[in-house]
């Protein structure tokens, strides 16, 4: 009795790390919502591409546009390679995989190789950079990132229990980054189990839900009291409405149409193509990034020439598309949504494009927003020849089983992507078409990419990390991969393993 009790932290202790947890998650909404009221400035470049709007009294020639467009993606694909490979180190792609690679790192230095203040601060100055140029980016895996860069901080100098630092902190972390990406509390932690978290520890629950709801609560203070960057009156959140990413706009569930049950066989059946899709895509960029990784771990001038070739490639897929491709798609996925915006039939194609090869590059920036995108171009696409076929069917339902579909099919968390298009629309009754339409692309997507994505590159991200080749990753095979926190990645990473001063003390005391 006497070493079970002495095992457990004291009151002060746990006080003290709920505290600076809690600071963290705070940091890391607020963090994610002045992120998000820099989209209107790259939407804005954006629409003065396309000579839909002037930028003060500057109106070109539509040539003129065109080639600012091509020079500012180019510019800042290539700077933001070349930052990552000398600068801010490890900074590099979505950010998820190195918070999951961290995960997996035993408690130590180590992790200071992939979380720090220092890589907080590249991640967000270039993921804005690329923000304002229009990049086909998400800023939703550079939050977690960065919430995970914030929680680190707080494990090297703060006494705090012992499965708190062990796992506990960074997958509070990613319900925190996404949470606050998204405005979704349920989905970020739900994402922080299904895909941070593989061996989720119900002794962390408590710290996750608390760091969701914190992170989600910040998000929304940031919104009533920070005017709108983009130059627009007033405040971003009015009313809870306005704080759903995408607004109370989802159909009722249809039960009373007569042809239901033909709307949910045919929505069924098209989710396994639209997750076939998703793993495609998945496989490209996992396999792409780490050919483009290796390479430069040994010619770091390739840099350049990846550089401008990606950066070319995107602005070919900008003017064959009309800038069409470029953004995070969240304004196009929304209006699609409101029936404003009808694009046309090959709109995903281009927009898939675009976040292949800014995900190839390693810029920051995240997949989750334009992979919804990709999804709600090819609902409005299906939605006409399906309603010739079964009767009429509410256009929102199509784009929306479509998007969680082929989320789906590209992370293979079916859970988080059908709660996140259920919270992010207001749509939970949906779930009942959503949970499906997601489990069966995802199942369909592991035909195509046997691992799911996020581990295939925390993987391929760590043994690089630890000048540790495996072929197995790259092969794409799924054996020996799902791997418990190694301890001697300290070893090959800093010559010896090593804690903080204050994690051998609890040691100590919790062996009496």
């Amino acid at each position: 009795m006497t070493t079970a009790a002495n095992s457990r932290p004291s009151i002060g202790t746990v006080t003290l790390a709920v505290t600076a947890t809690c600071v963290a998650a705070i940091l890391a909404g607020v963090a994610g919502g002045v992120l998000k009221m820099v989209e209107p400035w790259g939407d804005a470049w954006i629409e003065f591409l396309r000579s839909e709007r002037d930028l003060g009294g500057f109106a070109p020639a539509p040539w003129v546009r065109w080639l600012l467009g091509a020079l500012g993606v180019t510019g800042a694909v290539t700077a933001g390679m070349v930052l990552v490979q000398r600068v801010f180190v490890n900074a590099n792609g979505t950010g998820i995989p190195q918070a999951m690679a961290a995960v997996a790192i035993q408690p130590g230095p180590a992790r200071g190789r992939v979380l720090s203040g220092w890589l907080a601060f590249g991640k967000s100055m270039l993921l804005v950079v690329g923000i304002l140029a229009g990049l086909t980016i998400g800023r939703e895996g550079p939050t977690v990132h960065l919430a995970a860069c914030l929680f680190w901080l707080l494990w090297t100098r703060i006494d705090m229990p012992r499965n708190w630092a062990r796992t506990g902190l960074l997958t509070a972390a990613g319900a925190a980054g996404i949470a606050a990406a998204f405005n979704t509390p349920i989905a970020g932690l739900l994402f922080a189990i299904e895909e941070m978290s593989r061996r989720f520890n119900k002794a962390d629950a408590p710290l996750l839900f608390r760091s969701a709801l914190l992170s989600t609560a910040a998000v929304f203070a940031v919104g009533w009291f920070v005017p709108n960057l983009g130059g627009e009156p007033g405040v971003l959140i009015r009313s809870y409405d306005d704080a759903m990413f995408y607004g109370p706009i989802a159909p009722p569930l249809p039960l009373t149409d007569s042809n239901f049950l033909a709307q949910l066989v045919a929505l069924l059946v098209l989710a396994i193509p639209a997750g076939l899709l998703g793993g495609v895509f998945a496989v490209a960029v996992a396999r792409s990034g780490s050919f483009i990784g290796r390479t430069l771990a040994t010619r770091r001038q390739s840099v350049w020439i990846f550089g401008i070739g990606l950066g070319v490639v995107l602005s070919i897929v900008m003017l064959a598309s009309g800038g069409l491709s470029m953004g995070s798609g969240h304004g196009q996925t929304l209006r699609m949504l409101q029936g404003e915006f009808a694009p046309p039939d090959w709109f995903s194609l281009p927009k898939a494009l675009g976040s292949w090869a800014c995900l190839a590059s390693g810029v920051p920036g995240g997949l989750f927003d334009p992979s919804l995108t990709v999804g709600a171009g090819l609902g409005h696409a299906l939605h006409a020849p399906l309603e010739g076929m079964i009767g009429a069917i509410d256009p929102r339902l199509v784009i929306l089983v479509m998007m969680a579909a082929y989320f789906g099919g590209v992370t293979q968390s079916p859970i988080t992507s059908a709660v996140i298009c259920a919270e992010m629309t207001g749509g939970w009754s949906l779930l009942l078409i959503l949970g499906p339409a997601a489990l069966a692309a995802s199942a369909a997507s592991r035909i195509v990419c046997p691992i799911p994505l996020y581990l295939w590159l925390s993987q391929s991200f760590l043994r690089l990390l630890m000048n540790e080749p495996n072929a197995a990753i790259d092969r794409g095979e799924a054996a020996d991969l799902d791997l418990p926190p190694i301890p001697e990645v300290e070893a090959a990473l800093d010559g010896e393993s090593t804690e903080p001063a204050w994690m051998a003390a609890a040691e100590q005391r919790a062996a009496g």
